[in-house]
């Protein structure tokens, strides 16, 4: 049995966060407008998704790690440097993994194995109480690929995911997965 679940966007699919300082950056979502039309009826304008203020920016991977099982052999993985993401302060986002690098990592029974994360995606995210829900449009360019002693085993693109943060506007920003994928990103 082989499960892959390693990042919507290597992290944001998946982040213990390592980070000193935790920045509850979280804006709250503020009050709907309503608007009320000539016949006297309110009705709800759309309110762009909250997103914490911290979030908005070009961010680049410096490092992901993770620990998974695979065949009942535990791997710690480590490497993925590179990813770009940007996220716009109305919630969009896109990532651009033509640069990422690979995660590695070798199995007990002596397995070496590789995470591949390549091509684009875009898409939406929001933000609240200290995790991050990002939606990957479809279809896009992205995939996730595993690979066991060199060959491929399985590959598949991310939909979407969420999973906790922390940042420090231009700083650092540092998404956990709830399986313990930890990826840091720095301003790039």
């Amino acid at each position: 049995m082989r499960t892959l679940v390693l990042s919507s966007t290597m992290a944001i699919a998946g982040a213990a966060i390592l980070c000193a300082i935790l920045c509850s950056c979280g804006s709250p979502a503020g009050p709907a407008v309503t608007t009320v039309p000539t016949n006297g009826s309110p009705s709800p304008s759309p309110s762009p998704p909250a997103l914490d203020t911290c979030l908005p920016g070009r961010w680049k991977s410096t490092a992901v790690s993770t620990s998974v099982t695979i065949s009942n052999s535990p791997v710690a993985f480590a490497g993925g440097a590179g990813e770009v993401l940007v996220i716009g302060p109305s919630g969009t986002i896109s990532t651009d993994d033509t640069s990422t690098a690979a995660l590695t990592g070798t199995a007990s029974d002596g397995n070496v194995y590789k995470v591949t994360q390549t091509g684009f995606g875009n898409g939406r995210i929001s933000s609240a109480n200290g995790k991050i829900t990002v939606t990957l449009a479809q279809p896009n360019t992205l995939f996730v690929s595993l690979y066991k002693n060199g060959v491929e085993v399985q590959s598949q693109q991310p939909g979407s995911a969420s999973d906790f943060y922390m940042c420090t506007a231009g700083t650092s920003l540092v998404v956990t997965s709830p399986g313990g994928t930890v990826v840091k990103y720095v301003p790039g």
